[in-house]
């Protein structure tokens, strides 16, 4: 989420994704997803965010599964996220399972860290 702190930089990263999907509640946006990746066989879910007064009303879950339909047939959807209990039951309960269940695993490299 560090670059949710700048604004050119998020403008940039949501103009060249590969899909946006958004939620309103009237002129305010409350939700929004951003997928990257090919389209064909592989599709990663970088953002999934829910303001929080928002949150727990299914929004988050209509957004992924909007994704989730647009890319029913791409090989590999894939979505890194915090490790905490209720973040994985929400993914799980989407239907999305932790990478070690196929066999495989995970490495990630973040800048200035």
């Amino acid at each position: 989420a560090r670059y949710t702190a700048q604004p050119t930089l998020l403008d940039q990263a949501y103009d060249r994704s590969l899909a946006v999907w958004t939620a309103w509640d009237g002129d305010c946006l409350v939700g929004a997803l951003r997928a990257v990746g090919d389209g064909c066989t592989v599709a990663y879910i970088q953002d999934l965010l829910v303001l929080r007064q928002y949150q727990r009303r299914g929004i988050g879950a209509g957004l992924l599964r909007q994704a989730m339909q647009q890319f029913a047939s791409v090989h590999r959807l894939v979505l890194l996220t915090d490790d905490q209990p209720a973040v994985r039951a929400f993914y799980e309960h989407a239907g999305l399972r932790q990478a070690g269940r196929y066999g495989c695993t995970a490495y990630v490299r973040f800048a200035n860290s």
